[in-house]
């Protein structure tokens, strides 16, 4: 299972309910990696989800306490057959009952906060997009690199989008 997320210096990845900030390659890179994936969410995420990159996915699934998530897949991609494909899971274990369907390589967390936090113990890939700057945030992702699990096994070369400046990072569980 990968999971895929933008932090910030101090992995914060959210204020407010919305993304730090959203940065065009970064999508693209995202849009490349999911297409034709199975997808899992939190309601929060899904909200800030750009219907685009909702088109191109096999499957998503929704884990929320919220009950307003089966009205929000709904009402998503009125007519584009989005909806069709989404499910929603109250609890953790139904979820992973219905993962253990997919292949894990084909399995892509997207957030938020509390997904990433549930689905962490069973990732084997986290896809970082760390930005140079710190954000006020009220959303964090664990900081992997004070984790003995996990190493850093790829990078990129500094990337720019205007005065800012990221990095890609691939990171694997230590076994």
């Amino acid at each position: 299972m990968h999971i895929v997320v933008t932090a910030d210096e101090n992995w914060g990845i959210g204020y407010r309910g919305n993304r730090l900030v959203s940065i065009p390659a970064d999508l693209k890179t995202l849009q490349k990696m999911i297409t034709g994936k199975t997808i899992v969410l939190g309601s929060g995420a899904l909200q800030n989800m750009p219907v685009v990159l909702l088109d191109r996915v096999k499957k998503i699934y929704i884990l929320s306490h919220d009950k307003s998530a089966e009205n929000l897949a709904a009402s998503l991609g009125a007519g584009s057959g989005i909806s069709k494909r989404i499910s929603v899971f109250r609890n953790l274990e139904a979820l992973l009952s219905s993962l253990s369907e997919h292949r894990s390589e084909d399995i892509y967390v997207l957030g938020g906060e509390q997904t990433y936090a549930q689905l962490l113990p069973y990732a084997d890939t986290v896809h970082v997009t760390k930005i140079e700057h710190a954000y006020t945030a009220d959303a964090w992702f664990p900081n992997l690199d004070k984790q003995e699990e996990w190493q850093i096994v790829a990078d990129s070369d500094e990337q720019t989008c205007f005065d800012l400046e990221y990095y890609f990072y691939m990171y694997q569980r230590v076994r």
